[in-house]
């Protein structure tokens, strides 16, 4: 009798010991498929600032220069947001744009929600918006893998503050 307890107290023993590995092996593979992800998320979001990047600084800055009033610059209203001009031809055109961008990985395919924030911003760098045009916009792009099951649970944001440079001399 006391040795059919013994054997049973080794194999609950050897039991609970063989679960603690595979959690912590669970816990170490999940982790490191957060890692991808993570990687990933950057990955996309800062390919959409480097587009961004490339935008016209404003609208009003295609033609000849240089500018010496702010005004002359793209309105921001805070409910609405920038008020509307000729569709994708300066960095306002992509506040508010949400993209579904899909990226291989090793052996899959994950999609990411990707959405983009453009606001006027102040010079000191601050992530505060500015409450009217500046020489500087601040773009802000969010990416989120879609559909993974919660494995990277907070998405990743990159942002670049990016300036008008020369045609603006005010």
């Amino acid at each position: 009798m006391s040795q059919t307890l013994l054997a049973v107290a080794a194999l609950a023993a050897f039991s609970l010991l063989g679960l603690q590995q595979l959690r912590a092996r669970a816990h170490s593979d999940r982790a490191d498929a957060a890692g991808v992800l993570r990687a990933a998320a950057a990955d996309v979001a800062a390919e959409e600032l480097a587009g961004l990047r490339a935008v016209p600084f404003d609208e009003a800055l295609k033609g000849a220069g240089p500018f010496d009033d702010p005004a002359a610059l793209t309105p921001f209203v805070p409910s609405t947001g920038f008020a509307p001009d000729a569709p994708g031809d300066d960095l306002d055109d992509f506040d508010g744009r949400v993209a579904d961008v899909r990226v291989a990985l090793a052996d899959d395919s994950v999609t990411f929600a990707v959405t983009t924030e453009v606001r006027y911003a102040l010079a000191d760098g601050s992530d505060a918006p500015a409450g009217a045009p500046t020489r500087y916009k601040r773009a802000t792009v969010t990416a989120a893998p879609v559909g993974t099951g919660g494995v990277l649970a907070d998405p990743v944001r990159l942002s670049e503050l990016l300036s008008c440079a020369s045609p603006c001399v005010w």
